[in-house]
């Protein structure tokens, strides 16, 4: 296996416990310092409460931000245990969004990049959602260069290569309390948050994520080729920016 594969799936079986609850001694959420001002986020990492049901983890975005973390020297955040409640149906007030509010007073922070995962039936390989424009003004187009510098495009041939901007479903917050909507209403930070479909972002299904103690393709793996350009992409796109 490429060595950055085997990585991510290491990664991804140490980092994170999808549906275990946090020690008492410990946080649900985990920080890892950088020294570049950009923050990654995974906060859907692990499985998290949301209209009174857990949904299931989004596989391999911890790995994917905690290998970019140790590549480019971005600050990383995400969820380490089971959260509740959802970061993302929090009304603001969830405990992944004070931790985003002690990292922003104690460091500078440029940009943030907020990692999500989507199903694999989705008709693109990954979609940037800025709330129709909003939050990542001016680092839009360097983000979209740099994806497709790395083979995704707005019309490719296959659905695994499309790269679309705000989809309906996905435009970064327009209606949901999000991590991109807080970072750039509450903190002024530019921010963007990714989706990426299972095809280029799952290395191979963990025997401990919901889909595969489910039932649901106990042994999926996403295209490994396409996973290695996502993470180039978007490795190249922090080393663009200032130390």
């Amino acid at each position: 296996m490429n060595p950055i594969l085997a990585a991510l799936c290491d990664a991804e079986r140490q980092m994170v416990a999808y549906d275990q609850v946090a020690p008492r001694s410990e946080s649900a959420v985990a920080v890892l310092k950088g020294m570049r001002p950009v923050l990654l986020s995974a906060p859907h990492s692990t499985r998290h409460w949301r209209n009174g049901d857990w949904k299931q983890e989004e596989e391999y975005t911890a790995a994917l931000g905690y290998l970019l973390h140790q590549e480019t020297g971005a600050h990383f955040i995400y969820g380490r245990y089971a959260l509740d409640p959802d970061p993302h149906a929090d009304d603001d007030h969830g405990d992944y969004k004070r931790m985003l509010d002690e990292l922003f007073h104690a460091i500078p922070i440029h940009l943030v990049i907020d990692l999500h995962g989507a199903r694999g039936d989705r008709d693109f390989a990954i979609a940037l959602g800025t709330i129709r424009g909003e939050t990542f003004v001016d680092h839009e187009a360097r983000l979209l260069s740099s994806f497709m510098r790395h083979g995704f495009s707005a019309d490719p041939d296959s659905s695994l290569d499309r790269l679309v901007i705000n989809p309906p479903r996905y435009t970064g917050g327009v209606r949901q309390p999000t991590i991109t909507r807080y970072v750039w209403r509450q903190h002024r930070i530019p921010a963007v948050q990714i989706e990426l479909s299972a095809w280029v972002r799952v290395v191979r299904r963990l025997a401990n994520a919901s889909n595969a103690r489910n039932g649901t393709a106990p042994h999926f793996r996403g295209d490994g080729e396409r996973i290695l350009r996502v993470y180039h992409a978007l490795r190249d796109f922090i080393l663009e920016q200032p130390a």
